[in-house]
């Protein structure tokens, strides 16, 4: 199996600031009940970012921008094939209270010092830092 063969999923790392606080947003997944980010499948004519937000809206009711290039990669396995996952950092503006998955999964807000802690995928893990990394470059 190569890469062309692989599943393609787009990811995104919400972040937001609630006053002086900074918060990265984790959901669970529908069957282990683990925390992660919003991840799905790329569908047919969207751009990888396009399915990062539109992921982030279905699974967790967020709403916001994709900001700069991707944060990497990483792949699993899943359906007996390997998908292979680009994730995103997202600016979070708005978030519903309601959303289409909010009978099924749960969202939680927390530090970005705790965030390592709940996160289950070490892979998820190293994306935090980069896109942790790329905040801290990026600021006046």
């Amino acid at each position: 199996m190569n890469e062309t063969d692989d599943l393609r999923q787009a990811c995104a790392v919400p972040l937001r600031r609630q006053g002086e606080a900074s918060e990265v947003c984790l959901i669970t997944s529908i069957k282990k009940g683990l925390w992660g980010f919003p991840k799905g499948m790329i569908e047919p004519g969207q751009t990888p970012q396009q399915a990062a937000l539109s992921e982030a809206e279905e699974e967790a009711g967020l709403h916001g921008r994709i900001l700069g290039a991707s944060l990497g990669r990483y792949t699993y396995h899943k359906w007996s094939r390997r998908l292979q996952v680009e994730a995103f950092l997202m600016w979070v503006d708005r978030v519903d209270d309601h959303w289409l998955e909010s009978d099924l999964r749960r969202r939680r807000w927390c530090s970005y010092a705790e965030a390592p802690s709940w996160l289950a995928k070490k892979e998820q893990r190293q994306l935090l830092s980069e896109a942790l990394r790329r905040i801290e470059r990026d600021q006046p």
